[in-house]
């Protein structure tokens, strides 16, 4: 399977763009979950099943969390995150039989 520390830089630059949807007319501020936004891009654009999906959004706010550490506005930022993509996140992730991998990243350059 294939892992965010398995990406170069370019093709974090191309599948990853911090918090908020990739082209999205609103910017989400990232504060502090930038690191964190990227690892669910990623494991959105890996995309496959809804379970997938949930795993990818449990996890996203598990690391905000940690990131957040005492500082309980940013915890609250960090569920209103992780709300935000439990809601509307089905509309950028890769639903699909099986997970994308590694020759799929290189159509990201074809």
């Amino acid at each position: 399977m294939l892992h965010f520390a398995d990406l170069t830089p370019e093709q974090i630059k191309i599948i990853c763009n911090g918090c908020g949807p990739k082209g999205g007319l609103l910017k989400v501020p990232d504060f502090l979950f930038k690191a964190s936004c990227n690892h669910h891009d990623f494991r959105y654009w890996r995309g496959c099943s809804e379970q997938d999906r949930f795993n990818a959004d449990t996890d996203f706010l598990t690391m905000m969390l940690i990131d957040a550490g005492e500082d309980h506005e940013l915890q609250a930022i960090a569920h209103a995150y992780f709300m935000a993509v439990r809601c509307w996140g089905f509309a950028c992730f890769h639903y699909a039989d099986l997970p994308r991998a590694e020759n799929d990243l290189a159509l990201l350059f074809a």
